[in-house]
């Protein structure tokens, strides 16, 4: 029992080096991951440039654009809306958009058509600013801040009769000078601010809205915004750096201050079912607020960790196939050779062999092929000769008349020609006197023939 008992804590104390070790392969998973979404965050000068072309307007207004930045697909659907019921005057507008499901913030933008239209256009800076906003708010309200301060240690920080700025040692706030119309101030980021810091990281330039005009300084305005009351249901909290909202307000009048006062005021929570399944930036968010779904960071990140499993993995099983084929072909090469030389000695012995065996026989053929030979040429001899006197044969005939057509065209003709006794001369009158006749026409024929009778012929 104690042998076996010894065996078995031997066996347990050399696994766990493979336990520790698969151990901290799984905890260096995580902290990959980790560091890589910390990557991903916006860092100050991102925010910056994010926030450049907004963090001049009213508080109010910038609340209501950061919260509805947060439901990017709500923005793009509103805007859509409002284009498509653009001839409806500004109430029946609002009272049909409160009847829409969308979040309060989306619907107040409904009255600022300018400011909606930029947001739906530019998608990509409308998400990146809700990421940013629920990611870290209040590194989102301390750029506010600070840009504030840089526009005001530029000496641009004044909005006439358009804007309300009160300074205070740890805040600026901007609010509207009239609590029913709100103006919304255009300007140029890249100048309103002085010298920009972040030379990597240009601030978002929008250009100017249509309709703008009566410049001061820096600031463009167009007609002011008609609004109701329950316009200003959130707010900043500058103090603790996070938005609040509020259902039950009032306003101060003059001399007084003139700013939004709420209570009971809550912070502001974020609604997951206004997000329309528009994937989070990163998995703390997810896990603040229910969310299972990836989002589009961290669905890249686990791709990019899967192909790389994946292109280390064929790496080594390449290697692998690379070392087996090698071997593979090298023991291919060596089977090659080893039976080409085995057929070569095979058939060297075997012609060895079949030489010494064959050598008479190869004489007595050799013999025999001669003799077949000489009786070949014999043959062949007496066949020219008798094909010889063949053509001999038949040849005399056709010689002989050959000949015989020689000599009648080479020897004269001897022709004996009778001369014929004359007769009387009684006789030869009347024959001279048929000759004097005229004869008829018919009887010249036969001397025409014999004119035209050939002269050799004539001769003869």
């Amino acid at each position: 029992m104690n042998r076996s008992i010894r065996i078995q804590l031997v066996s347990a104390l050399m696994c766990l080096p493979l336990f520790s070790g698969c151990t901290s392969v799984a905890q260096a998973e995580p902290s990959e991951y980790s560091s890589s979404i910390r990557a991903e965050r916006f860092s100050e000068a991102e925010l910056a440039r994010l926030l450049a072309p907004i963090a001049l307007y009213p508080d109010t207004l910038l609340t209501h654009i950061l919260i509805a930045s947060s439901y990017p697909l709500e923005v793009v659907e509103a805007s859509r809306w409002r284009e498509k019921n653009r001839k409806l005057s500004d109430k029946k507008l609002m009272d049909k958009a409160e009847k829409q499901g969308w979040d309060p913030s989306v619907t107040a933008l409904i009255a600022f058509p300018n400011v909606l239209e930029r947001m739906s256009d530019d998608l990509n800076w409308t998400r990146d600013l809700g990421d940013a906003f629920l990611a870290d708010e209040e590194a989102v309200l301390d750029s506010i801040q600070m840009l504030r301060r840089e526009a005001d240690r530029a000496g641009n920080l004044d909005g006439g009769d358009n804007l309300v700025v009160k300074r205070q040692p740890t805040q600026i706030i901007i609010e509207s000078p009239s609590p029913e119309i709100i103006y919304v101030p255009y300007y140029d980021p890249r100048v309103v601010y002085g010298h920009w810091r972040w030379n990597r990281y240009p601030p978002v330039y929008w250009a100017p809205f249509p309709g703008y005009a009566h410049y001061h300084r820096h600031f463009g305005w167009h007609s002011g915004v008609s609004i109701s009351f329950n316009f200003y249901f959130s707010n900043f909290h500058w103090y603790d750096r996070h938005v609040i909202v509020h259902h039950h307000h009032h306003y101060r009048r003059p001399p007084e201050p003139r700013y939004a006062i709420s209570h009971g005021a809550q912070r502001w929570r974020h609604d997951p079912g206004h997000r329309r399944g528009v994937a989070y930036r990163s998995a703390d968010i997810r896990q603040r607020y229910h969310v299972n779904a990836p989002s589009r960071i961290e669905r890249d990140h686990q791709r990019k960790q899967e192909f790389s499993r994946h292109s280390r993995e064929f790496a080594h099983n390449d290697r692998k196939a690379e070392v087996r084929s090698r071997e593979f072909s090298r023991e291919l090469n060596n089977s090659r050779e080893r039976d080409f030389k085995a057929r070569m000695e095979r058939s060297e012995n075997r012609l060895q062999a079949d030489g010494r065996n064959r050598e008479p026989m190869l004489s007595r053929e050799r013999t025999e092929q001669s003799r077949e030979r000489i009786d070949n040429r014999e043959r062949s001899l007496q066949r020219s000769e008798q094909s010889r006197e063949r053509l001999e044969q038949r040849s005399q005939p056709q010689q002989r008349e050959l000949q015989n057509r020689e000599r009648q065209r080479t020897e004269p003709r001897q022709q004996i020609e009778t001369r014929q006794r004359p007769e009387p001369r009684q006789q030869v009158e009347p024959r001279e006197r048929q000759q004097r006749e005229p004869q008829p026409r018919e009887r010249a024929q036969p001397q025409r023939e014999r004119h035209n009778e050939h002269p050799r012929e004539r001769h003869l």
